[in-house]
């Protein structure tokens, strides 16, 4: 059995009943719902034997056919939008539908242009424009683009991305025109989106001294934004390069045993770093630990290295 969920079903099901019947059934949901399946139906293209049998079995239909693939007709799809949202609603749909289209398309082909490129071509843009294209790149890309933009630019861009939740229909047509220009001038070569989650990705793919240029400019002007931004995106190992504050601290707030094996499997780098930060005893202590290269299993390693990122993300808050 293939799984397919509620909206493919139902829209390949209205696409067999014929006309009269889809529309009929459509009066009866709500206009987003509607919307909902116009859309996946334009996305149909062709549909196995098996699938709509699959679909029709559910109702308990005789529905028989000697094909073995549906094809979808567009012009069932757009005389059924008409009959069921009338021609100005059903119009304002398919606009819709092709711009998002043309917006995936765009972001693509953006995709596969050199980054150097394309930072060129934007750096005169407004930054909220930039932000909103990047939060619709591939993170790898949007993340080499960032690092070619001049550092103000950069942090503007980025606290943009913080606060982006969604793109308005006008801003979509907005951002479409952008990537166009963007491509027509490029020689060589949907949704909610955004937010801490997006500036974290981006962050973790440029080099840690850019990381931290950007997370120093933002902590300037937003101390809060920054601490909540070092919280999200630290890992263990980043503590080396944390202030010897924050070891001092951490180390009075655990247990000599528990560091002992959160930073037993850790780089030299960072033993060092911790090592330096505490007494004479408590050293010698976690030395003779060391010496005794004592089995653990990663999963207790991770456990306490975990602990220690929480305590040292309290401090951060």
């Amino acid at each position: 059995m293939i799984n397919l969920d509620g909206i493919r079903k139902s829209a390949i099901l209205l696409i067999t009943v014929g006309i009269d019947k889809a529309s009929e059934i459509l009066k009866e949901l709500s206009y987003s719902e509607i919307q909902d399946l116009i859309k996946c139906m334009f996305n149909l293209k062709k549909i196995p034997r098996v699938i709509v049998d699959q679909v029709i079995s559910e109702f308990n239909s005789n529905f028989s056919t000697n094909n073995s693939i549906t094809v979808v007709n567009t012009n069932y799809v757009i005389a059924l939008s008409k009959k069921v949202l009338g021609d100005k609603n059903a119009k304002m749909l398919f606009n819709e539908i092709k711009d998002n289209k043309d917006l995936i398309c765009g972001i693509k082909q953006l995709n596969t242009i050199n980054p150097k490129n394309i930072s060129d071509l934007i750096k005169h843009e407004h930054p909220q424009i930039i932000a909103t294209m990047l939060i619709y790149l591939n993170c790898n890309q949007s993340s080499a683009i960032l690092s070619y933009l001049e550092e103000q630019l950069s942090l503007d861009v980025i606290s943009r991305i913080v606060q982006f939740t969604s793109l308005k229909r006008s801003g979509e047509h907005e951002l479409i025109k952008i990537i166009n220009y963007l491509l027509n001038n490029n020689q060589q070569n949907i949704s909610n989106k955004g937010g801490i989650k997006t500036v974290i990705k981006l962050l973790k793919l440029m080099t840690y001294d850019q990381e931290q240029r950007i997370i120093n400019r933002i902590g300037k002007s937003d101390k809060a934004l920054a601490n909540v931004i070092k919280s999200k995106i630290l890992l263990f190992e980043d503590i080396v390069h944390l202030d010897d504050i924050y070891i001092k601290n951490l180390i009075k707030k655990t247990t000599l045993d528990d560091l002992s094996v959160a930073i037993s499997a850790s780089n030299e780098l960072l033993k060092e770093k911790v090592l330096k930060n505490m007494s004479q005893k408590d050293s010698d202590y976690l030395k003779n630990y060391f010496s005794k290269k004592v089995i653990v299993s990663k999963d207790i390693i991770k456990e306490k290295q975990n602990s220690l990122l929480n305590i040292i993300k309290n401090f951060l808050k």
